[in-house]
């Protein structure tokens, strides 16, 4: 009885409410664009007709590790393999992510501010548009908070197996989650030097090392993949290296300037009050935030430590900085954010505060140029139309990835398609196929993002025999070519008619 009051209190249904919210903006428009380059990616292996281990040897040829890929594949043998089922993969994690904000600001303050710290990250944009992405980000949200939760507890408590056990476990998938996690690792190391003395770890030395070391020895086996993949050349969307890219990746992560402003702020404030205190009597400043130094210190290890080691790494050798790989900032902003509007005197003027921030959070997620849910890729769009056309339809696909286009193809069970992992596979095979069948017509399909170099006037030579009749290009929200579709027709022999056949 006293657990089912406990859950009607209105601490308790302010929660749920805030979830509610969280989920409607989340579930919104959320099949709205067909999945893009990166997406597929992750689409592709979460086919149920491949075996676990097919995945992992599959991405051991990419940098990033394989966790939340492998859940994918099984959520998908649940749940079924479409876009609909992809994204709601996300969508739950996400809304999971926005309830270990709630988790991890409860533990470090109070329910007030997690509360608080709640609701912005439930209008978000980020977080939003990334619970609807078909990649691993909000995942690492959600399990990047967990980790930090339990670091936590062993900070402030000491050891305990309980504690020991949920943060290697936690921050070994973390680590196979998302290769940046190693740098979250780095943020949480310095964090433990900072708040930890040499007396309480000598004490458990053993143990200490233990906890903290055996993520990183597990991660020994994935970390060759990483060393080989920062070797390659990356791709020109990679950011330079430069102080600018504070204000640049706030800005994103709330799409407007105004809110990344009082982010920064926010974040600012705590570390110059920080290296001030080493110099200067703060004695008002230290009555008011003493008792929270130990989350203080933890979340401006977060936001500072692990932005500026893989800026170091950037700024030093080839970068690696790119905006959403630091979407693990978002969650100890939001609660640095949540917990300075709760240290506002007048309680009612911080609410007030909080509900402007947030009510404005909503505003920025549809007045926008930029919203939330925008159309990135049209693979969906493209092949929808081919299959309207001819249910059996032959398609010629090119693009500089194999089965990007190949999903969407399956997806409408067009099977008459060209198969190879390159061009001139490909196209032996497609030219087997004609000839086998002499279909009276087929399509060309284009990923024009990015055109390989033989593709670069977005188009391609007829299949002998065939001529090209009409073409469609597909354009994204921005305005950018994406993909082009083109229809070729037999030629019919010329001493017959010299036509066109139609």
């Amino acid at each position: 009885m006293g657990n089912f009051t406990k859950l009607l209190s209105k601490h308790y249904l302010l929660l749920l409410l805030i979830l509610v919210v969280a989920f409607v903006l989340r579930v919104f428009h959320l099949n709205y664009d067909g999945l893009w380059n990166d997406e597929i990616y992750t689409a592709y292996t979460s086919d149920p007709e491949l075996s676990l281990l097919k995945i992992i040897d599959f991405l051991g040829k990419d940098i990033h590790p394989p966790f939340h890929n492998l859940l994918g594949n099984i959520w998908c043998r649940i749940f079924g393999f479409n876009d609909l089922s992809l994204r709601s993969f996300s969508m739950v994690t996400g809304l999971f992510a926005v309830l270990s904000v709630y988790h991890i600001t409860k533990l470090f303050f109070n329910k007030k501010v997690a509360l608080y710290a709640t609701l912005l990250a439930a209008v978000n944009f980020y977080l939003i548009r990334y619970s609807q992405e078909v990649r691993s980000y909000a995942f690492l949200i959600l399990i990047t908070n967990y980790s930090f939760y339990f670091f936590t507890l062993i900070v402030r408590e000491g050891l305990s197996k309980k504690n020991s056990l949920y943060y290697v476990i936690i921050t070994t998938l973390l680590l196979y989650t998302h290769y940046f996690s190693l740098f979250i690792i780095g943020a949480q190391f310095f964090a433990f030097l900072f708040l930890v003395d040499w007396k309480t770890i000598k004490k458990d030395f053993k143990g200490y090392a233990l906890t903290f070391g055996l993520p990183n020895a597990l991660f020994l086996f994935w970390l060759p993949n990483i060393l080989d993949g920062l070797k390659k050349e990356r791709g020109a969307w990679r950011d330079e290296a430069q102080l600018t890219l504070v204000y640049d990746y706030a800005k994103d992560f709330f799409n407007d300037p105004y809110l990344a402003v009082l982010a920064i702020i926010t974040v600012l404030f705590t570390l110059v009050y920080f290296l001030l205190r080493k110099h200067y009597n703060l004695k008002r400043l230290e009555r008011s935030f003493h008792p929270d130094h130990v989350a203080l210190v933890i979340l401006i290890s977060w936001t500072v430590v692990f932005f500026m080691l893989p800026f170091l790494k950037s700024s030093t050798s080839s970068t690696i900085m790119f905006n959403r790989y630091f979407i693990q900032l978002v969650p100890p902003v939001l609660i640095l954010m949540g917990y300075y509007l709760n240290k506002i005197p007048s309680g009612a003027l911080g609410s007030a505060l909080l509900l402007a921030v947030a009510g404005y959070s909503v505003f920025v997620l549809f007045s926008h140029d930029n919203p939330y849910y925008t159309k990135t890729h049209m693979f969906r769009e493209a092949v929808s139309e081919i299959k309207e056309k001819d249910p059996n339809a032959y398609v010629l696909q090119h693009g500089k990835v194999w089965f990007h286009l190949e999903y969407y193809l399956k997806q409408n069970e067009l099977n008459n398609f060209s198969k190879g992992h390159d061009v001139a596979r490909r196209t032996t095979h497609f030219a087997e196929l004609l000839e086998k069948n002499k279909p009276q017509e087929y399509y060309g399909l284009l990923n024009l993002r990015p055109l390989l170099p033989q593709f670069k006037d977005s188009t391609m030579a007829p299949m002998p025999g065939y001529k090209e009749l009409e073409s469609k290009t597909y354009k994204n929200s921005y305005g950018r070519d994406c993909t082009k579709v083109i229809r070729y027709v037999k030629v019919i022999d010329s001493t017959a008619s010299g036509a066109i056949q139609p």
